[in-house]
């Protein structure tokens, strides 16, 4: 989590002294990144130079959520101009200085606007605000349904008419193609029932990896392939792309639906990976020889990728050591021209 918080008092920012220490204790495995501004020539010493506005726009590019200790008028007037779509904002949250109220202000759900007001409003002992009528009645919504279990929302206009018909009392029908047993239950969750793949064309919504899956209501596509890759020495950009677009598209997977790709820590510098890793947006992580070799399963060997990086095979054991103990193989080693590709799935 890289959070903001800016004061405009010296009792607001004293406030936010208080609720980033909060903050980082609750999260002591994984402590977050906060970074408290004062705009308050109360406090000279502290207090930031930059343009408020300047500060905001910054943010908006680099925090995944932004706590304003101020009125909701200058809050609202700050973010107006940086504002886009809720599939991309981060959170926002307003506080008043005195600790009475927490409002979830923006990106409620997608953004994780509402559960962080539940959590600050606990901290300070303050009333959260949150205005979300699905979360008002605690019925089932679908942004936090998507967001919990790691689904991407392909159609923001189909998942506004879920909403509206389970604010209307309607149940929703589900088909999905992953297991059943691996989606979190959340609030409202009597409000939608499974049903059978074939009904899938009929369905509110669709959960499915497949390029050619079709549904007439929101299709969710399931964040869960892990990509395992070798490849020769200087591999180009182009000559990556190719061997991940051949092998998800032999296997009738949208590249939306890869989570990471993974190969040993000697081809941690390699451009072509690299390149393609920032274009596409998938995150590229490795392992050490040691730690690919630790990973239990049978795997094709080769003794000259042996010599070379210590471990008979590197595509296999990275796609498996991304996707975990749960993981299903989907592909198994495969060789397009300079680069080996294996494809695994999170379970």
């Amino acid at each position: 989590m890289n959070a903001g918080i800016i004061a405009f008092t010296e009792k607001a920012y004293r406030l936010g002294e208080r609720i980033k220490a909060q903050w980082i204790d609750n999260d002591k495995d994984n402590p977050p990144d906060i970074e408290l501004i004062a705009k308050t020539k109360a406090l000279p010493e502290l207090m930031d130079r930059r343009e408020t506005m300047d500060i905001i726009a910054a943010w908006f590019r680099e925090k995944d959520a932004i706590l304003f200790l101020s009125a909701t008028g200058i809050a609202v007037r700050c973010i107006a101009p940086y504002l886009k779509h809720k599939s991309v904002d981060p959170a926002v949250l307003v506080m008043d200085e005195d600790a009475r109220f927490c409002i979830s202000l923006l990106s409620g759900h997608l953004g994780g606007a509402n559960a962080l007001a539940a959590k600050i409003a606990g901290w300070t002992k303050s009333t959260p605000v949150i205005t979300t009528a699905t979360d008002e009645e605690g019925m089932f919504s679908v942004d936090l349904f998507a967001k919990e279990n790691h689904l991407i929302i392909t159609d923001f206009t189909k998942a506004k008419e879920i909403s509206a018909k389970v604010l209307r009392g309607e149940k929703l029908r589900i088909v999905t193609e992953i297991s059943q047993e691996s989606l979190k239950k959340l609030p409202g969750a009597d409000e939608a029932e499974y049903v059978e793949r074939d009904q899938a064309a009929q369905a509110d919504i669709l959960i499915s990896e497949r390029r050619d899956a079709e549904t007439a209501g929101l299709l969710l596509i399931p964040v869960r392939i892990c990509i395992g890759i070798g490849s020769r020495k200087g591999v180009s950009e182009e000559a990556v792309r190719y061997a991940v677009e051949e092998c998800l598209s032999a296997y009738n997977l949208r590249e939306a639906a890869v989570e990471v790709m993974a190969s040993i820590d000697l081809k941690k510098s390699e451009p072509g990976i690299l390149a393609f890793s920032y274009r596409s947006g998938i995150p590229f992580v490795t392992y050490t020889a040691e730690e690919l070799a630790a990973v239990d399963g049978s795997f094709s060997e080769s003794s000259f990728v042996r010599s070379v990086t210590g471990v008979a095979n590197v595509c296999e054991r990275a796609a498996a050591r991304a996707a975990g103990k749960s993981g299903r193989k989907i592909a198994a080693k495969t060789i397009y021209g300079d680069v080996t590709i294996s494809l695994w799935a999170k379970e």
